[in-house]
């Protein structure tokens, strides 16, 4: 839990720039080196791949 009594599940303690990346993945919007270079974070940095889980999660429930 954060300290304002809410759960902290959603930060993800990465660079707001890979953030970003990722939900771009997500949406099919990168493309050749910046596709490579966010696939190889991913394969690298269990969290960043725990982030792609998440994300990926919330777009299948909202039906994006």
């Amino acid at each position: 839990m954060g300290k304002d009594g809410y759960s902290d599940d959603l930060e993800s303690g990465l660079n707001p720039e890979l953030e970003a990346q990722i939900v771009a993945l997500i949406h099919g919007e990168l493309s050749g080196d910046a596709l490579e270079a966010v696939e190889a974070e991913l394969a690298k940095d269990p969290a960043a791949e725990a982030y792609r889980e998440r994300m990926e999660s919330v777009h299948q429930l909202l039906g994006e």
